[in-house]
């Protein structure tokens, strides 16, 4: 009787644990602005939003590319380092990546090509908040941009993306 008293609170106890983090490295293949594949590994940076590859924005009356922007942004075949905890609705990994110990959430935030997600008011990633504003004082006062990137598809949402027109990169 002892043991069928002891076997909920095992059960408790494994619902309680914290989730492991699953570690992905290797070549990264970019699907947009936000998302990678890494060894069959579909993976969605966690704590930024970026135009998808096919999105356009509008200015002045005029399209820029900003999905093919925020995509060539990425790391193009570079070995990617992305620690993860949970998987989205789409079962994608929801991490944050690394090439040579940058985050690349924070990087493409800092270069003007992608804005910290927020969900009901809440950051993932509260530190891209300040990287965010950073990145808009910056740009706007280099003769950068502010363009609305119109949602994707199904969503229909849209969001800003600050924009530099010749965005220089400190990855090299």
């Amino acid at each position: 009787m002892r043991v069928l008293r002891v076997i909920p609170v095992l059960v408790a106890l494994l619902f309680a644990l914290p989730a492991q983090a699953q570690t992905v490295t290797g070549p990264a293949t970019v699907i947009d602005g936000d998302t990678l594949e890494v060894r069959d590994e579909r993976i969605r940076i966690i704590g930024i939003d970026a135009c998808e590859s096919r999105q356009k924005a509008s200015l002045n009356g005029q399209e820029w590319p900003c999905g093919i922007m925020a995509t060539a942004w990425m790391v193009l075949g570079k070995v990617t380092r992305c620690v993860a905890s949970k998987r989205d609705r789409y079962k994608r990994l929801l991490a944050v990546c690394r090439v040579d110990g940058e985050d690349l959430g924070a990087g493409i935030i800092r270069d003007g090509l992608a804005v910290a997600y927020r969900y009901r008011g809440n950051a993932p990633n509260p530190e891209y908040l300040p990287i965010e504003a950073e990145a808009k004082r910056r740009v706007e006062g280099c003769g950068g941009v502010s363009l609305r990137c119109l949602g994707s598809g199904g969503s229909g949402s849209s969001y800003f993306v600050t924009l530099m027109l010749n965005p220089v990169s400190r990855r090299g």
